[in-house]
């Protein structure tokens, strides 16, 4: 039997209207310090089929945040969006949280190596 999945009647304007909370979840789940290194910064910047996209700062961030926080924010952003709609029809969703390196952070970087090498 396929399993059909839910369309989420949400957009990124409802992610970035619900940021602020997810965001401060996430500092009162971590020591600051950590929050100041891996986390801050962290902006959705896309949303489509349940999926957010969030831009970070550098590769190493995007690492760590797949490796150890992409549930958390998924987590914390799905129950903060679930929380706009309740009702006896409405079905929860699940959202599933990727990271992205800013595009402009990239070539800050590239340029950074480039200037080192010189």
């Amino acid at each position: 039997m396929q399993q059909t999945q839910i369309q989420s009647p949400f957009k990124l304007s409802d992610v970035e209207r619900v940021w602020p909370r997810v965001m401060a979840h996430i500092q009162n789940a971590m020591p600051a310090e950590q929050f100041d290194t891996w986390i801050q910064g962290a902006q959705p910047i896309g949303y489509d089929h349940n999926v957010c996209m969030i831009s970070v700062r550098n590769a190493y961030v995007h690492n760590w945040l797949t490796s150890r926080m992409a549930g958390t924010f998924g987590e914390f952003i799905s129950n903060e969006l679930n929380d706009l709609v309740r009702g006896d029809d409405f079905k929860s969703i699940k959202v599933t949280a990727k990271f992205q390196i800013d595009p402009q952070d990239q070539v800050d970087e590239v340029k950074r190596t480039d200037s080192t090498q010189d």
